[in-house]
C-alpha cells in the first residue's frame, strides 16, 4: 500500500478545497483518497428504523442517491448506533458480519469497509461509508479516515439545515 501524502496534506487540500466553495461532498473525496487510496464514498443519513439514506456517493451512476438500506441487526448498527464508535471491516468475514448485503458487496468486487459515525451533540446523525478492493485498508487508513470525521461532521450539518432533513 503506497500513500505519498501526509495527513496534514490532505487536511490542508480540504480546506482549500471547501474555501474555494465546491458544493457538497464530492470536496473531501480527492484529500482522503490521496490518503488511503482508491474507494467508493458514500454519505447517509440516519432514519427511523435504523435505515440510512443515501445523500452522496461518488459513483452516483451506479449507486444513486436517494437509495435506503436497512441497518437493523447488523454489525454496523451495533458498532454505530448501540457503542458509539466507527467501524472497520478488513476483510470478507467482517464484512457479513457487518452488513446483511454482504454477498452482494463482494460480488461487486469490494473487499474490505470503513464506516464513520457521523455525530453531533450525541446523537448519530448517519454515516460516511467507504468500500474498496480487497486488502486495500488497513489499520492506519482506518487511522486517517477518522480525521475526516469533524470535517464531515460540519458538512452534514450544512446538509441538513440546506434540506431541512435529519434532526
Amino acid at each position: 500500500m503506497t500513500r505519498s501524502p501526509s495527513l496534514t496534506t490532505a487536511l490542508d487540500a480540504l480546506s482549500e478545497n471547501l474555501s474555494e466553495g465546491p458544493s457538497g461532498f464530492s470536496a473531501f473525496v480527492p484529500p482522503l483518497q490521496s490518503l488511503i487510496g482508491p474507494c467508493y464514498v458514500a454519505v447517509s443519513l440516519l432514519e427511523p428504523e435504523t435505515k440510512l439514506r443515501r445523500i452522496y456517493s461518488s459513483e452516483e451512476d451506479s449507486y444513486p442517491v436517494g437509495s435506503v438500506k436497512s441497518m437493523v441487526g447488523t454489525g454496523w448498527e451495533t458498532a454505530l448506533v448501540f457503542e458509539g464508535r466507527h467501524l472497520f471491516s478488513p476483510d470478507a468475514d467482517a464484512l457479513h458480519f457487518a452488513f446483511q448485503d454482504a454477498p452482494a458487496i463482494l460480488d461487486l468486487g469490494f473487499g474490505c469497509a470503513i464506516n464513520l459515525r457521523i455525530a453531533w451533540g450525541g446523537v448519530l446523525l448517519g454515516s460516511v461509508n467507504l468500500l474498496a478492493k480487497p486488502d486495500a485498508f488497513d489499520a492506519q487508513s482506518f487511522q486517517h479516515a477518522k480525521a475526516f470525521v469533524a470535517p464531515l461532521t460540519l458538512m452534514t450539518l450544512r446538509y441538513i439545515e440546506r434540506n431541512g432533513a435529519g434532526l
